[in-house]
Protein backbone atom coordinates (compact mmCIF):
# COMPACT_ATOMS: atom_id res chain seq x y z
CA UNK A 1 0.00 0.00 0.00
CA UNK A 2 1.44 3.42 -0.95
CA UNK A 3 1.73 6.38 1.42
CA UNK A 4 -1.04 8.15 -0.55
CA UNK A 5 -3.38 5.17 -0.21
CA UNK A 6 -2.53 4.90 3.48
CA UNK A 7 -3.52 8.54 4.06
CA UNK A 8 -6.86 8.06 2.27
CA UNK A 9 -7.82 4.83 4.03
CA UNK A 10 -9.64 5.29 7.33
CA UNK A 11 -10.21 2.65 9.99
CA UNK A 12 -12.22 2.27 13.18
CA UNK A 13 -10.68 0.60 16.21
CA UNK A 14 -11.64 -0.56 19.70
CA UNK A 15 -8.77 -0.60 22.22
CA UNK A 16 -9.22 -3.16 25.02
CA UNK A 17 -7.09 -3.10 28.18
CA UNK A 18 -7.68 -5.75 30.87
CA UNK A 19 -6.01 -4.84 34.16
CA UNK A 20 -5.62 -5.93 37.77
CA UNK A 21 -4.01 -3.78 40.47
CA UNK A 22 -2.33 -1.61 37.84
CA UNK A 23 -2.24 1.73 39.65
CA UNK A 24 1.48 2.15 38.87
CA UNK A 25 1.15 1.81 35.09
CA UNK A 26 -2.45 2.09 33.90
CA UNK A 27 -2.48 5.88 33.47
CA UNK A 28 0.69 5.83 31.41
CA UNK A 29 -0.65 2.96 29.30
CA UNK A 30 -3.88 4.81 28.55
CA UNK A 31 -1.97 8.05 27.98
CA UNK A 32 0.07 6.45 25.20
CA UNK A 33 -3.11 4.93 23.73
CA UNK A 34 -4.82 8.30 23.43
CA UNK A 35 -1.68 9.98 22.11
CA UNK A 36 -1.40 7.34 19.36
CA UNK A 37 -5.11 7.74 18.53
CA UNK A 38 -4.95 11.55 18.44
CA UNK A 39 -1.84 11.59 16.25
CA UNK A 40 -3.07 8.94 13.82
CA UNK A 41 -3.95 9.95 10.27
CA UNK A 42 -5.88 6.75 9.59
CA UNK A 43 -8.21 6.29 12.60
CA UNK A 44 -11.54 8.09 12.24
CA UNK A 45 -13.57 6.30 14.94
CA UNK A 46 -12.42 4.67 18.15
CA UNK A 47 -13.37 3.59 21.64
CA UNK A 48 -11.29 2.54 24.65
CA UNK A 49 -12.53 -0.28 26.88
CA UNK A 50 -10.89 -1.22 30.18
CA UNK A 51 -11.75 -4.41 32.05
CA UNK A 52 -11.04 -4.26 35.77
CA UNK A 53 -10.30 -7.82 36.87
CA UNK A 54 -11.29 -7.43 40.54
CA UNK A 55 -8.61 -4.89 41.43
CA UNK A 56 -8.09 -4.11 45.11
CA UNK A 57 -5.98 -0.97 44.61
CA UNK A 58 -6.90 2.47 43.26
CA UNK A 59 -6.48 1.66 39.55
CA UNK A 60 -10.22 1.66 38.78
CA UNK A 61 -10.68 5.07 40.42
CA UNK A 62 -7.64 6.49 38.63
CA UNK A 63 -8.95 5.41 35.23
CA UNK A 64 -12.40 6.88 35.88
CA UNK A 65 -10.98 10.18 37.14
CA UNK A 66 -8.27 10.77 34.53
CA UNK A 67 -9.92 9.16 31.49
CA UNK A 68 -13.71 9.58 31.86
CA UNK A 69 -14.28 8.57 28.21
CA UNK A 70 -12.94 5.08 28.87
CA UNK A 71 -15.64 2.43 29.24
CA UNK A 72 -14.72 0.53 32.41
CA UNK A 73 -16.25 -2.88 33.07
CA UNK A 74 -15.62 -4.61 36.39
CA UNK A 75 -15.89 -8.09 37.83
CA UNK A 76 -16.04 -8.87 41.53
CA UNK A 77 -14.01 -12.10 41.37
CA UNK A 78 -10.73 -12.74 39.55
CA UNK A 79 -11.26 -14.19 36.08
CA UNK A 80 -7.69 -13.67 34.80
CA UNK A 81 -6.49 -12.57 31.41
CA UNK A 82 -8.30 -14.78 28.88
CA UNK A 83 -11.80 -14.17 30.22
CA UNK A 84 -11.09 -10.49 30.90
CA UNK A 85 -9.79 -10.06 27.35
CA UNK A 86 -12.86 -11.80 25.89
CA UNK A 87 -15.17 -9.68 28.00
CA UNK A 88 -13.68 -6.51 26.53
CA UNK A 89 -13.35 -7.79 22.97
CA UNK A 90 -16.93 -9.06 22.83
CA UNK A 91 -18.17 -5.63 23.97
CA UNK A 92 -16.22 -3.88 21.21
CA UNK A 93 -18.07 -2.43 18.22
CA UNK A 94 -15.50 -1.26 15.69
CA UNK A 95 -13.87 -3.08 12.77
CA UNK A 96 -10.53 -3.72 14.48
CA UNK A 97 -9.62 -4.54 18.07
CA UNK A 98 -6.31 -3.72 19.75
CA UNK A 99 -5.85 -5.92 22.82
CA UNK A 100 -3.21 -4.65 25.26
CA UNK A 101 -1.77 -5.88 28.53
CA UNK A 102 -1.29 -3.53 31.45
CA UNK A 103 2.13 -1.90 31.44
CA UNK A 104 2.30 -1.72 27.63
CA UNK A 105 3.17 1.67 26.13
CA UNK A 106 2.34 2.44 22.48
CA UNK A 107 4.55 4.56 20.23
CA UNK A 108 2.87 7.66 18.82
CA UNK A 109 2.82 6.28 15.27
CA UNK A 110 1.48 2.85 16.20
CA UNK A 111 -1.81 2.92 14.29
CA UNK A 112 -0.48 4.52 11.10
CA UNK A 113 2.29 1.91 10.99
CA UNK A 114 0.24 -1.15 12.02
CA UNK A 115 -3.19 -0.74 10.41
CA UNK A 116 -2.05 -1.40 6.81
CA UNK A 117 -0.72 -4.80 7.96
CA UNK A 118 -3.87 -6.00 9.75
CA UNK A 119 -6.12 -4.68 6.97
CA UNK A 120 -4.59 -7.03 4.40
CA UNK A 121 -6.65 -9.90 3.04
CA UNK A 122 -6.96 -13.01 5.25
CA UNK A 123 -4.99 -11.46 8.12
CA UNK A 124 -6.35 -12.30 11.58
CA UNK A 125 -3.97 -10.35 13.78
CA UNK A 126 -0.67 -8.49 13.95
CA UNK A 127 1.73 -7.66 16.73
CA UNK A 128 4.59 -5.19 17.03
CA UNK A 129 7.93 -5.99 18.62
CA UNK A 130 7.95 -5.90 22.45
CA UNK A 131 10.89 -4.21 24.15
CA UNK A 132 11.56 -4.42 27.89
CA UNK A 133 14.25 -3.00 30.14
CA UNK A 134 16.52 -5.91 29.26
CA UNK A 135 15.98 -5.72 25.51
CA UNK A 136 13.77 -7.51 23.01
CA UNK A 137 11.00 -9.74 24.41
CA UNK A 138 9.18 -10.99 21.31
CA UNK A 139 10.16 -12.38 17.94
CA UNK A 140 8.62 -14.01 14.92
CA UNK A 141 7.94 -17.64 15.80
CA UNK A 142 8.30 -20.48 13.31
CA UNK A 143 6.37 -23.78 13.58
CA UNK A 144 8.00 -27.03 14.66
CA UNK A 145 5.41 -29.63 13.71
CA UNK A 146 6.05 -33.34 13.36
CA UNK A 147 6.22 -36.69 15.16
CA UNK A 148 3.18 -35.76 17.24
CA UNK A 149 4.74 -32.51 18.43
CA UNK A 150 3.28 -29.02 18.23
CA UNK A 151 6.07 -26.61 18.96
CA UNK A 152 7.75 -23.45 17.76
CA UNK A 153 11.11 -21.74 17.64
CA UNK A 154 12.21 -18.12 17.20
CA UNK A 155 13.29 -16.90 13.80
CA UNK A 156 17.09 -16.62 14.08
CA UNK A 157 17.09 -13.98 11.34
CA UNK A 158 14.93 -11.77 13.59
CA UNK A 159 12.69 -10.66 10.75
CA UNK A 160 9.04 -9.79 10.44
CA UNK A 161 6.42 -11.85 8.64
CA UNK A 162 4.09 -14.79 9.21
CA UNK A 163 4.33 -16.04 12.81
CA UNK A 164 2.76 -19.19 14.23
CA UNK A 165 2.26 -17.34 17.54
CA UNK A 166 2.04 -13.70 18.59
CA UNK A 167 2.92 -12.94 22.20
CA UNK A 168 0.32 -11.01 24.17
CA UNK A 169 1.13 -7.38 24.80
CA UNK A 170 -0.26 -5.73 21.68
CA UNK A 171 -2.55 -7.85 19.51
CA UNK A 172 -4.22 -5.92 16.72
CA UNK A 173 -7.07 -8.03 15.37
CA UNK A 174 -9.71 -8.09 12.68
CA UNK A 175 -12.84 -8.03 14.85
CA UNK A 176 -15.03 -10.00 12.44
CA UNK A 177 -12.49 -12.84 12.27
CA UNK A 178 -11.95 -12.73 16.03
CA UNK A 179 -15.68 -13.10 16.67
CA UNK A 180 -16.04 -15.90 14.12
CA UNK A 181 -13.25 -17.82 15.87
CA UNK A 182 -14.63 -17.10 19.35
CA UNK A 183 -11.75 -15.16 20.90
CA UNK A 184 -9.64 -16.89 23.51
CA UNK A 185 -10.69 -20.43 24.42
CA UNK A 186 -11.26 -20.14 28.16
CA UNK A 187 -10.89 -23.88 28.60
CA UNK A 188 -7.19 -23.00 28.53
CA UNK A 189 -5.32 -21.56 31.49
CA UNK A 190 -4.59 -17.84 31.25
CA UNK A 191 -0.87 -18.72 31.20
CA UNK A 192 0.94 -17.01 28.31
CA UNK A 193 1.26 -20.38 26.52
CA UNK A 194 -2.42 -19.94 25.54
CA UNK A 195 -1.26 -17.37 22.98
CA UNK A 196 -0.07 -20.19 20.70
CA UNK A 197 -3.58 -21.66 20.47
CA UNK A 198 -5.16 -18.26 19.77
CA UNK A 199 -3.02 -17.84 16.64
CA UNK A 200 -3.06 -21.52 15.68
CA UNK A 201 -6.85 -21.56 15.50
CA UNK A 202 -6.72 -18.70 13.02
CA UNK A 203 -4.07 -20.44 10.91
CA UNK A 204 -6.13 -23.64 10.77
CA UNK A 205 -9.01 -21.69 9.20
CA UNK A 206 -6.83 -19.78 6.73
CA UNK A 207 -6.22 -16.55 8.66
CA UNK A 208 -2.68 -15.24 9.06
CA UNK A 209 -0.86 -13.84 12.09
CA UNK A 210 1.87 -11.32 11.26
CA UNK A 211 4.82 -10.17 13.37
CA UNK A 212 5.75 -6.59 12.44
CA UNK A 213 9.42 -6.04 13.22
CA UNK A 214 9.50 -2.39 12.13
CA UNK A 215 7.31 -1.19 15.03
CA UNK A 216 8.31 -1.46 18.71
CA UNK A 217 6.30 -1.12 21.92
CA UNK A 218 7.76 -0.68 25.38
CA UNK A 219 6.51 -2.96 28.13
CA UNK A 220 7.11 -2.80 31.87
CA UNK A 221 8.17 -6.08 33.44
CA UNK A 222 7.18 -7.94 35.46
CA UNK A 223 4.04 -5.87 36.10
CA UNK A 224 2.80 -6.34 32.54
CA UNK A 225 2.32 -10.08 32.89
CA UNK A 226 2.50 -10.76 36.60
CA UNK A 227 -1.25 -10.41 37.01
CA UNK A 228 -2.31 -12.31 33.87
CA UNK A 229 -2.69 -15.74 35.45
CA UNK A 230 -2.65 -17.56 38.80
CA UNK A 231 1.02 -18.08 39.64
CA UNK A 232 0.36 -20.74 42.30
CA UNK A 233 0.78 -23.58 39.78
CA UNK A 234 2.45 -21.96 36.80
CA UNK A 235 4.17 -25.07 35.41
CA UNK A 236 1.03 -27.17 35.76
CA UNK A 237 -1.02 -24.58 33.89
CA UNK A 238 1.57 -24.44 31.13
CA UNK A 239 1.45 -28.23 30.77
CA UNK A 240 -2.35 -28.17 30.81
CA UNK A 241 -2.32 -25.76 27.86
CA UNK A 242 0.14 -27.98 26.02
CA UNK A 243 -2.06 -31.06 26.52
CA UNK A 244 -5.17 -29.23 25.26
CA UNK A 245 -3.35 -27.85 22.22
CA UNK A 246 -2.13 -31.30 21.21
CA UNK A 247 -5.53 -32.91 21.80
CA UNK A 248 -7.32 -30.29 19.71
CA UNK A 249 -4.90 -30.12 16.79
CA UNK A 250 -3.45 -33.62 16.42
CA UNK A 251 -5.39 -36.17 14.42
CA UNK A 252 -5.22 -39.84 13.50
CA UNK A 253 -2.11 -41.79 14.47
CA UNK A 254 -0.34 -38.72 15.83
CA UNK A 255 -3.13 -38.19 18.35
CA UNK A 256 -3.14 -41.87 19.35
CA UNK A 257 0.62 -41.78 19.98
CA UNK A 258 0.35 -38.59 21.99
CA UNK A 259 -2.45 -39.95 24.19
CA UNK A 260 -0.50 -43.16 24.82
CA UNK A 261 2.53 -41.11 25.84
CA UNK A 262 0.45 -39.00 28.21
CA UNK A 263 -1.10 -42.12 29.75
CA UNK A 264 2.40 -43.50 30.36
CA UNK A 265 3.53 -40.29 32.05
CA UNK A 266 0.39 -40.22 34.18
CA UNK A 267 0.96 -43.77 35.44
CA UNK A 268 4.62 -42.95 36.04
CA UNK A 269 3.64 -39.87 38.06
CA UNK A 270 1.51 -42.09 40.32
CA UNK A 271 4.26 -44.65 40.85
CA UNK A 272 7.23 -42.30 41.19
CA UNK A 273 6.46 -39.61 43.81
CA UNK A 274 8.92 -37.04 42.45
CA UNK A 275 8.21 -33.31 42.28
CA UNK A 276 9.23 -33.55 38.63
CA UNK A 277 5.90 -35.25 37.86
CA UNK A 278 3.66 -33.09 40.04
CA UNK A 279 2.72 -30.70 37.24
CA UNK A 280 2.06 -33.60 34.83
CA UNK A 281 -0.14 -35.36 37.35
CA UNK A 282 -2.07 -32.15 38.07
CA UNK A 283 -2.60 -31.38 34.37
CA UNK A 284 -3.67 -34.91 33.45
CA UNK A 285 -6.04 -35.18 36.42
CA UNK A 286 -7.65 -31.96 35.21
CA UNK A 287 -7.81 -33.40 31.70
CA UNK A 288 -9.57 -36.55 32.94
CA UNK A 289 -12.01 -34.51 35.04
CA UNK A 290 -12.94 -32.28 32.10
CA UNK A 291 -12.83 -34.92 29.38
CA UNK A 292 -16.46 -34.59 28.22
CA UNK A 293 -16.19 -30.81 27.92
CA UNK A 294 -12.89 -31.13 26.07
CA UNK A 295 -14.39 -33.66 23.68
CA UNK A 296 -17.29 -31.31 22.89
CA UNK A 297 -14.86 -28.42 22.31
CA UNK A 298 -12.82 -30.56 19.94
CA UNK A 299 -15.91 -31.59 18.00
CA UNK A 300 -17.53 -28.17 17.59
CA UNK A 301 -14.69 -25.64 17.68
CA UNK A 302 -11.76 -27.63 16.29
CA UNK A 303 -13.38 -30.40 14.29
CA UNK A 304 -13.50 -28.79 10.84
CA UNK A 305 -10.22 -27.00 10.08
CA UNK A 306 -9.44 -25.96 6.51
CA UNK A 307 -5.72 -26.66 6.85
CA UNK A 308 -3.72 -29.28 8.72
CA UNK A 309 -0.68 -28.33 10.77
CA UNK A 310 1.64 -29.66 8.10
CA UNK A 311 -0.16 -27.73 5.36
CA UNK A 312 0.21 -24.53 7.40
CA UNK A 313 3.94 -25.15 7.89
CA UNK A 314 4.56 -26.09 4.25
CA UNK A 315 2.53 -23.32 2.63
CA UNK A 316 3.24 -20.30 4.84
CA UNK A 317 6.61 -20.99 6.43
CA UNK A 318 8.76 -22.51 3.67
Amino acid sequence: MSDIDNQKTKYSVSVVVPFHNAEQTILQTLGTVYEALYKSNCIDEYEVIAVDDASTDSSHRLVSEHFPSVQVFSVNKRIYYLEAANKGMFKSRYDYVLLLTQGLFLPAGYFDDMMPHVARENVYMCSARLMGSGGQLSRRMLPVFGSGRIGMEPDVRDEGGASVMLQRGNLLMNREVMLSLGGYDTMFSAHKSADLELALRGWSYGYKSIFVDSVSCQIVEPSASSQDWDKSNEKGQEEWNEILTHFYYLHGLSLVKYRLTMNFYFLLSLVVPLSLFQRTRWALCKYIGNYNSILNERMWKYGHPKFSLQEIADYYFK
